[in-house]
């Protein structure tokens, strides 16, 4: 072989050699390049679940905060309820058979009112009861419902009954006891004929219920001061104020049992405000 074959034999080596040697860097460089494509793909789906937990988890977070939301909603209803059925209780006839008011602190629209908003009792007692009047026990007068405080009027009967225990309490003239239920039956129209309680008729008590209206009336007075209720003229009166206050100081000068007031059924004025009972002082003062 001349040396010009032996070059020429040699280059077409040296070209095949190359030409294998891009044919595998290709294939190298296909499969680099097939392998980044996987993995590209697998960051995609990771990133895709990540994303898709992440929305479950948020799902999950609202519908908790919703669950608690309604839980919280539902006890305060229920706080509600109770609330609402132990408020109506309160305004039931006592269980021990005492006379007392039932009904709520509401204003009633039946009637003749003597000043806006007040409702008028009239001058006897069917007049009072249709127009939704109530007859306190210790002022003895029928009260119009913007100035009755019924929740406190029934606790100071039951103060009245537990002090007084089995002894009487009201009397006729001729001291005839007389039980409770008489006037219950004349505070509802249930009085049968010849009854003892009645109108413009008068009827005894004894000093326990003297001394025990005095602190209701008191009570009442500052209640209604508080709440910007009206007030009627038997507990504002300044003379009752007075007199009550020495001889709450001295409650033993008298035995519990003894009779001391005469009482007769009566219309007090309803509608005094605090600037009603500051006038009622001062002119009660300077006389």
């Amino acid at each position: 072989m001349s040396a010009i074959d032996e070059v020429k034999v040699d280059k077409d080596h040296w070209q095949s050699e190359s030409l294998l040697e891009g044919s595998r860097e290709n294939e190298d460089g296909d499969s680099n390049d097939s392998d980044s494509t996987v993995m590209l793909a697998n960051q995609l789906r990771k990133k895709g679940l990540l994303n898709h937990s992440d929305q479950q988890l948020r799902g999950r977070g609202i519908i908790l905060l919703l669950m608690t939301f309604l839980c919280i909603l539902l006890l305060a209803v229920c706080f509600l309820l109770v609330w609402l059925v132990s408020l109506r209780r309160s305004h039931h006839h006592g269980s021990d058979g005492a006379f007392e008011f039932s009904g709520s602190q509401s204003y009633s629209s039946t009637g003749t009112t003597v000043s806006p908003g007040i409702t008028s009792c009239g001058s006897t007692s069917s007049e009072a009861i249709a127009a939704g009047c109530h007859f306190d026990t210790f002022s003895f007068g029928w009260t119009p419902p913007e100035c009755t405080d019924i929740r406190l009027y029934n606790t100071s009967v039951s103060t009245l009954r537990s002090r007084a225990g089995n002894s009487p309490i009201f009397f006729t003239p001729t001291h005839d006891i007389l039980p409770f239920s008489a006037l219950k039956d004349y505070a509802t129209g249930n009085s049968p004929p010849g009854a003892a309680v009645k109108d413009h008729h008068e009827i005894h008590s004894t000093w326990e219920h003297y001394l025990t209206g005095c602190a209701y009336a008191w009570q009442k007075v500052q209640r209604a001061a508080a709440r910007g209720w009206p007030l009627e003229e038997w507990s504002a009166s300044y003379a009752l104020a007075k007199r009550c206050g020495p001889d709450l100081l001295t409650r033993e000068k008298q035995e519990g049992g003894s009779v001391t007031l005469h009482l007769k059924p009566w219309f007090p004025a309803c509608g005094l405000t605090a600037e009603d009972m500051r006038k009622e002082v001062a002119a009660a003062v300077r006389s």
